[in-house]
Formats: structure tokens, C-alpha cells, sequence
């Protein structure tokens, strides 16, 4: 510590949750911390609402600081116990804060009582010490997965670096009962008082309700409930909170099968399950499903409510109404966002007028269809690509597969391969892309003659068979879901099957060159 004219310096000192270690600072009116590897963060004395200061092992102490405006708070440690008087002198004198000191348990154990301090903390306390603490604002998700079960799910930093440390989310099991505040008596319970203060309960009346819609992932029937400030999307098992301003667009799909319509929504909070992230949450409704308005969004409700963002009047216009155009409407006016549709370009040029067209990605077939700046990918994974992000563009045409040809997509983070397009919509796909402003200078062979080559890599992994597909697969990426082990490619199939039998000719041709030797037998005694 270096202390310097109303100055304190401390060296060296680690931001939690990020790279490296810097300088803490402290001056009359501001304090902050630098690093070489982050910018400087800074604030002024005046913003600090509360300072706590806590034990985390050996010599080593950590800062806590609640600024004002900032909905998570700010931990630095690598303070030695000496520091501490120093620290609370000033914190006193100039910020007109007291540095409170609170004890920490280091016993190790793995349970002990839930206590919500200031309404932004979740302690676990093991008598009168911490055993660890949880900031209430940067939750995402809080479910009671069972009686006995509460699963939290954490917001994404979306300032966080690649070297940066962010929990994700946590499980706790409660068995029931009360501490000595009376919390804890239930997982429900738990749940309800941590929705609460960090707002992701759906305050106030049900504005409209929808049973049994089908959603890609999290995967099953679901229903939905749409509230002043957020929808819940309520599972067999989970149940999902959706904030209105989290909806950052949504795209509206006519299905291959004219049957149905998918609404997909792009979430700035992806939805999370277990280990899985959901950025993308696809509904799939019939297009001829009609709703009964009356029952759906119900009138009086709505007049008894003030302050929406939106009338009723904007999103009903009839007592049947089709159920896709509803929650359209309903979210769209929430939302604020518009839905954008599949461009009439491409499907102008599709030789069956289609908005897509079907194709493999990876393990999965599905659909995929392009939209003026971006290209979407459904049914599992949906994946969503922007043209700005995309590289390069190469279409393929695989000499083993003489009625589809492939996509190949270069982007910062590696290679996405769309495969099995359908031959007939070649001249379609490729006009759309080379004459597309934001993708047509990325097309690698603008020439159609030319598409016919085959890359090295693609006639490699042609070769290698599925274990070299699967090893590719394996990396994933931020889109990538559980695989469905139930699906069989009836193309892939037969190309295999092509492989095979010349495999099983060359087999016969060696055997009868020269026979296998026999292998010996060794009776046991």
C-alpha cells in the first residue's frame, strides 16, 4: 500500500470475475482499478452506496462495493488484514461510508441457512458467518425444478472477455423447514421472494393466455402467459420468465409443409436449461388454429388495466381470430420489435415459390431460409446467421451426391456446413446470394460452372466417413443443442451404403489374393 496526500494505491489487486491484476486507487473524490489488460474502471466517491469487507483465506481479504446505478456489484480482492484500517478511514472521512466488516465462515461445508440481506444478496450462512453470497439482480432465472430443488440461472455479461470467469447458474436443495428468520420454507417459497426482488415475476393480471403451444427448445408443449411486463412460458418440469425488453427481434415463417408458422423470437437473456442455452425460442403453431379472443385476451382485463404499452383494440379486431396473428401482434406490441419475414426475392427465384429450402446441418435436417441481411436455421438447432458476420460463401456440388449439392460459410469462429440442398434450387440460392449487396461479394465461385469443384476438406471428410463428422461436431457452437439420436438420413444412408459396397469389393479382391490366417485356439483347462 502506498499512501500519498489523501491518496491510497494498493498493488497488486484482482477485479473478480476478470484477467489479470492491476492498481486499486482511492483519492478525495473518486476510486477505481487498473489493469494493463482492461480499461480503467472508475468511479466517483459519491456513487459508492455500501462497502463490506471480508475474510477470503490466509492474509488475503476482499472488497466489496455497491455503486450506485449498477445492478450487480463490485468485488476486489488481494488486500492484505493491514490494509483495513486505511481503507475504513477513508471510505469514513471522504465518502461518508462505513466499511463494514462481516465474518466469513471457513469450515468448507455445503449447507447451512438461506438469509436475503438488503434485498440484493442471497447468503448462505453457516451460524453468524457467510458461507458464500449471491448477487439477486444478475439473476436470469430462478425455477423450482421440484419440492426440494431451486435452480438459479445467471444474466449473460455481455462486456465479459474470453479469459473471464462468470457463473452461469447453481442448484440448491432445500429439505424444507425455517431458519431463524422464518425463510426457507420451501423451494417455492425461496423462488417467489427471489422473482420478486429481482423483477422477474410476472406482476399484475393476466392480460392473455395460451395452452399447448410447441416449442423447439426448451423442447415440448408449453403454456404462455402474457402479463404487463413479461410472459411466462410454463413447461411440464420448468417454468421461464421472457421481460418484454429482452425480445430483441422476431421473425415470422411460412413452414415448407403450408401447414404451419413458426415465431422466433431473439432473446438478449437467453433462456437457460441445465447446461443449455437458449437464444433462439421457436413456437410452432397451425396456420388455420384459431383462438377464441374473448376466452384468450379478455376484455374487461384489459380496461381495468393503465399504463400498457399497447391496446387491445391494436392486437383484436375479431372474436376468432388466427392464433399465429395473435401472439404476432401481442409481441410485437409489447415488444416494440417488428417481424421480419423471409425475402420475397429468393422466393420469387424458387423454381416451387418456397421461402426455403431443406437441408442438413450436422446431425439435423431441417429448413433454411433467407431473409434479406441474415439466414435462419430451423427446426434444432435454430441458428441464425447474419450475412455481416459470414466471410465467405462457397457452394459445392459433391461428385458422390449428384442431386443435392452444400453450403459452406466461413466465419470468425470456424466453418458451418449446410449439406444435402436439393440440385433443383441451385440456380435459386446462388442468383439470390450473388445478386444480395451484403453477401454477394462473399460468394467464392461466382461462376456456376465452377461450383462443381470440390474442396479439399470436404472430399477428405467424404473419405474419413461419420467419425470425422462427428469429431467437427463435437466443438459446437453458442446455437448448438442436445443431438436427437432418433434421426437417420436417409441420403447420408444410401451414400454410406455407395462407400460400403466398394469397401466390401475391395475386401473381396485381397481375400482372394490372399486368405486370412487362421486364428488359433486355446482350450481352457
Amino acid at each position: 500500500m502506498a499512501a500519498a496526500d489523501e491518496q491510497l494505491t494498493f498493488n497488486p489487486i484482482t477485479y473478480v470475475g476478470k484477467k489479470g491484476a492491476g492498481y486499486f486507487r482511492l483519492t478525495k473524490d473518486q476510486l477505481g482499478w487498473q489493469c494493463s489488460q482492461h480499461d480503467m474502471i472508475r468511479w466517483q466517491g459519491r456513487e459508492v452506496q455500501r462497502a463490506e469487507w471480508q475474510a477470503c483465506g490466509g492474509d488475503q481479504h476482499l472488497l466489496k462495493l455497491c455503486i450506485k446505478g449498477d445492478v450487480s456489484f463490485n468485488r476486489f480482492v488481494g488486500f492484505q488484514g493491514k490494509d483495513l484500517q486505511a481503507l475504513k478511514s477513508h471510505f469514513s472521512k471522504h465518502f461518508n461510508v462505513e466499511l463494514q466488516v462481516l465474518p466469513t465462515a471457513a469450515q468448507g461445508h455445503s449447507w447451512g441457512d438461506a438469509k436475503i440481506a438488503h434485498d440484493s444478496s442471497f447468503r448462505l450462512m453457516l451460524g453468524e458467518k457467510i458461507g458464500f453470497e449471491l448477487d439477486i439482480p444478475e439473476l436470469s432465472q430462478v425455477n423450482a425444478v421440484s419440492r426440494t430443488e431451486l435452480s438459479l440461472e445467471f444474466q449473460e455479461d455481455a462486456f465479459a472477455q474470453d479469459e473471464d470467469e462468470v457463473l452461469s447458474g447453481i442448484r440448491f436443495f432445500v429439505p424444507g423447514g425455517t431458519n431463524n428468520e422464518g425463510i426457507g420454507t420451501s423451494a417455492e417459497q425461496l423462488k417467489d421472494e427471489l422473482q420478486r426482488l429481482a423483477n422477474l415475476s410476472a406482476a399484475g393480471e393476466r392480460l392473455a393466455s395460451f395452452r399447448d403451444i410447441w416449442i423447439a427448445a426448451p423442447r415440448g408443449k408449453h403454456d404462455l402467459d402474457f402479463y404487463p411486463q413479461a410472459i411466462t412460458v410454463r413447461g411440464k418440469t420448468q417454468t421461464y420468465t421472457i421481460k418484454y425488453t429482452s425480445i430483441a427481434r422476431i421473425f415470422l415463417l411460412d413452414m415448407p409443409n403450408g401447414r404451419q408458422k413458426m415465431l422466433i423470437l431473439g432473446l438478449s437473456q437467453p433462456l437457460r436449461s441445465g447446461n443449455q442455452s437458449h437464444p433462439l425460442v421457436g413456437m410452432l403453431v397451425e396456420s388455420d388454429a384459431k383462438v377464441d379472443t374473448a376466452e384468450a385476451v379478455p376484455e374487461t382485463v384489459w380496461t381495468a388495466c393503465t399504463g400498457l404499452k399497447v391496446k387491445r383494440s391494436e392486437c383484436i379486431s375479431s372474436a376468432q381470430e388466427p392464433l399465429f396473428q395473435v401472439l404476432g401482434m401481442l409481441l410485437k406490441g409489447f415488444s416494440g420489435k417488428p417481424a421480419v419475414a423471409p425475402a420475397d426475392d429468393f422466393k420469387a427465384k424458387h423454381p416451387e415459390k418456397q421461402q426455403s429450402v431443406n437441408c442438413a446441418f450436422q446431425t439435423e435436417n431441417g429448413h433454411l431460409f433467407f431473409l434479406k441481411k441474415s439466414m435462419l436455421f430451423v427446426q434444432k438447432p435454430i441458428k441464425w446467421l447474419k450475412y455481416s458476420d459470414i466471410i465467405s460463401m462457397q457452394l459445392t456440388k459433391n461428385p458422390l451426391r449428384k442431386n443435392s449439392f452444400d453450403m459452406m460459410l466461413k466465419l470468425p469462429a470456424g466453418e458451418i456446413e449446410f449439406k444435402q440442398i436439393d440440385q433443383s434450387v441451385f440456380e435459386a440460392v446462388h442468383a439470390f446470394m450473388d445478386q444480395n449487396p451484403d453477401i454477394g461479394s462473399k460468394l467464392v465461385n461466382k461462376d456456376v460452372a465452377n461450383a462443381s469443384r470440390v474442396p479439399d476438406n470436404l472430399a477428405r471428410r467424404s473419405r474419413t466417413g461419420n467419425a470425422q463428422s462427428k469429431a467437427d461436431d463435437a466443438g459446437g457452437d453458442e446455437y448448438d443443442e442436445e443431438k436427437d439420436g432418433d434421426f437417420e438420413d436417409g441420403s447420408n444412408e444410401s451414400d454410406g451404403a455407395d462407400d460400403d459396397d466398394d469397401d466390401d469389393d475391395d475386401d473381396d479382391d485381397d481375400e482372394s489374393a490372399a486368405p486370412p490366417p487362421k486364428k488359433k485356439l486355446r482350450n481352457r483347462k
